[in-house]
């Protein structure tokens, strides 16, 4: 799926140097590598921002999402000088898939030099690229005697950006000077940032008169859609209710085919060649412009009913619970299913739950014995079934609040009675993967006595009733949540009919299970959690991985388990009515930057403006 990434920073440092003004910060973008052969490349740069010190630019990126996969992006603030070297104000690095996790989509990170780097990501929607070409009639002067106006204008959208009640400027033109009837050059926007393919979504036309201090004077404004601008005509613009001139549409064409791509290219090099994107401040908004409300709807869903499994947990053991379970009322109903993803999800206050099981039979061999699966070393290297757990809880813990994980495990006894569903340390949530890590190495030496058989059921049908009743409380509280239910094991589960039946009785919660078979068994007879639900024509929430298979890449490890996670969620959400709640919106104070140490790239700018990035990976 596609995601884009928008900056903006506050409080930079000046660094123009004294008697020479303000800086004109622009944003450098690289993306980092993580893996051998993957290296550092450039993704491109914002604009700049004359005379700014707390820019928000419009420059957005565009990238392929998927969950499973760390996106690495170093972001260096730059102070733009025609006339001597660049001079960089700062730089950090985000973590994309962190980021989406993150409340109303946003990190924010403090830099070395001073001031804060803010970076959101959302759904990148649409394709395709509007061409418009518009000229302004009889515009009203801002200017006193004997001068006249420079006009420029602005398309501003509302998106699900970083800040509160924020209508965001998506383009600027260059201004035509000394010109109360301005012919401006014809402009590519791309639609995935003007609408998000959406043509019927209003977006705001404003005219400005440019002033060298960047205090710009409104000239007038009108709303407007891409439908209606495609339908040309005239439009008369507004300022302080009263008309101020007239914009005239000479042409308005969507392209978005593969025939119009070199035109679009060669349109894109006259643009900038002759400073089409001119380096203007933006201009605040006092008030957003009015967007439609989604209307709470309540749609009645069938109720699913989970069989009872019983449970037990050491060394606190906790009552069998009945899991039956009313699905939860949705929120809003979702007028079109077509372009809901697992990121709108994400972008509204649905939490991604993690809770891990872990097999501690027998056949995983002394834990004191070097080899076994189970063995603790002291020299700091990690077992199979840590790296697993490290690999994957570290991806999946981003997506989670409040970061609380359940740890159980099974197939150990305790005063000679097996169980197989009890807690792993001394709390019922700990909190994070290092939290995860202690819970298990501390499990060895709560008096458990390893055994057999491996037997699933029991946690599977005890993550199925924590999901149904986090998801419930969570939609009481307007909010959302779906669990993931990772389970370790060596071997080959006993009961296999047995967990076919839960499994069945658990795809009506939401929950997926991924399962990682670590060590050397033959695992062939475990295709059949990917084949259950095809065979039951059920809803698929089971994934199993072979640890080996990818224990040289963690990257390959991840995206194996949890590449059908995304799909599941919607699914789930979906068939059931639920649609995404309301994008989070948050404001700058309510954000606690991160301190972020330098990152330190050493590119540089050849005469021609270009920038050259030496090779670079993450460690």
């Amino acid at each position: 799926m596609k995601i884009q990434l928008s900056l903006h920073a506050s409080r930079l440092p000046n660094v123009a140097g004294m008697f020479r003004g303000t800086s004109d910060p622009f944003a450098v973008v690289t993306l980092v590598g993580t893996t051998n052969g993957d290296m550092t490349t450039l993704v491109g740069q914002t604009e700049v921002i004359k005379n700014c010190l707390n820019p928000d630019w419009t420059t957005v990126f565009n990238f392929d999402y998927e969950l499973g996969r760390q996106l690495f992006v170093a972001i260096t603030v730059v102070d733009d000088n025609t006339n001597r070297e660049n001079k960089t104000m700062g730089s950090a690095l985000f973590e994309l898939g962190a980021v989406l996790g993150k409340k109303g989509n946003t990190q924010a990170k403090k830099l070395s030099n001073g001031g804060i780097l803010f970076a959101h990501v959302s759904k990148s929607e649409g394709s395709g690229e509007l061409c418009l070409k518009i000229r302004g009639i009889k515009l009203k002067n801002r200017e006193g005697f004997m001068r006249k106006s420079d006009p420029f204008f602005e398309l501003k959208a509302r998106r699900q950006a970083c800040r509160l009640l924020r209508v965001d400027t998506v383009y600027r033109s260059k201004p035509v000077m000394d010109d109360l009837n301005p012919d401006w050059k014809e402009a590519l926007i791309s639609l995935r940032v003007l609408n998000q393919g959406h043509h019927g979504k209003p977006i705001k036309l404003a005219v400005y008169d440019h002033e060298k201090s960047g205090t710009h004077l409104l000239m007038g404004e009108i709303i407007t859609t891409v439908r209606e601008l495609i339908a040309h005509g005239t439009f008369t613009l507004s300022l302080r209710g009263r008309p101020s001139g007239e914009i005239m549409v000479e042409r308005c064409q969507i392209i978005d085919d593969v025939i119009t791509r070199n035109t679009i290219d060669e349109m894109r090099t006259i643009s900038l060649e002759e400073g089409l994107y001119e380096d203007i401040p933006p201009v605040p908004m006092p008030m957003p412009m009015p967007m439609p409300v989604p209307v709470p709807v309540p749609v009645p869903v069938p109720v699913p009913v989970l069989v009872p499994v019983p449970v037990t947990t050491n060394p606190t053991p906790a009552p069998s619970t009945t899991l039956v379970t009313e699905t939860p009322t949705p929120l809003f109903r979702s007028n079109s299913t077509e372009d809901v993803t697992f990121v709108d999800y994400l972008s509204g206050d649905c939490d991604l739950v993690l809770s891990v099981a872990i097999d501690f039979t027998s056949s995983n061999g002394n834990p004191h014995t070097p080899g076994t699966l189970h063995y603790l070393g002291t020299d700091g290297c990690l077992n199979d079934y840590e790296k697993a757990i490290t690999a994957v809880g570290s991806i999946l813990q981003d997506y989670d609040s409040d970061k609380k994980i359940p740890v159980v495990g099974f197939g150990a006894k305790f005063d000679g009675v097996i169980n197989h569903c009890f807690r792993c340390g001394g709390e019922d949530e700990v909190d994070g993967v290092d939290g995860i890590l202690e819970a298990y190495r501390t499990t060895f030496s709560s008096g458990l006595t390893m055994s057999e058989p491996t037997i699933l059921a029991q946690v599977i049908a005890a993550a199925a009733e924590r999901a149904n009743s986090s998801l419930t409380q969570a939609l009481q509280n307007g909010k959302q949540a779906y669990h993931v239910l990772l389970i370790l094991t060596d071997g080959v589960v006993s009961d296999m009919k047995e967990t076919v039946e839960v499994l069945k009785e658990a795809s009506c919660a939401p929950l997926s299970v991924v399962i990682v078979g670590v060590g050397t068994e033959d695992f062939r007879k475990m295709q059949f959690l990917d084949d259950f639900a095809e065979q039951y024509e059920i809803r698929d929430i089971a994934q199993f991985v072979e640890f080996n298979k990818y224990k040289g890449s963690n990257e390959e490890l991840t995206l194996a388990t949890l590449r059908e996670i995304p799909d599941q969620l919607v699914d789930y959400f979906q068939a059931r009515g639920i649609a995404p709640t309301a994008p989070i919106i948050v404001d700058d104070n309510d954000l606690v930057p991160e301190q972020e140490d330098e990152i330190d790239l050493r590119f540089y700018f050849q005469q021609d403006g270009e920038i050259v990035v030496p090779a670079r990976r993450i460690s």
